[in-house]
């Protein structure tokens, strides 16, 4: 999954939107997502494995890229179309300004 900010410097964040930030929360309310809506007796894994952004320590990151596991269970097969994960990420990037 990849997500896009706009470039910035942390001296200026308000001018600024984070790519890693979007995907740090993407993924928080991912998890959240799976807690409240898989059934715990179902065998449903999605976990992310690597996260990569960003070019310099005082950057802003105008890039994110996630990657990671998915092991299909009921809920996954109810979302296999993954428009749930792209209505998420939307809204990800409704929440920042940039979608």
């Amino acid at each position: 999954m990849h997500f896009h900010g706009t470039p910035g410097h942390h001296s200026s964040p308000h001018l600024a939107i984070d790519a890693l930030q979007m995907a740090a929360r993407f993924v928080t309310e991912v998890n959240a997502m799976m807690a409240n809506r898989v059934d715990p007796s179902e065998a449903a894994v999605l976990a992310f494995g690597t996260l990569h952004a960003g070019s310099a320590i005082h950057v802003i990151a105008v890039h994110s890229e996630l990657a990671g596991t998915r092991i299909e269970g009921s809920f996954m097969r109810f979302t296999s179309s993954d428009s749930i994960w792209m209505r998420l990420s939307w809204c990800m990037g409704l929440e920042y300004g940039c979608a």
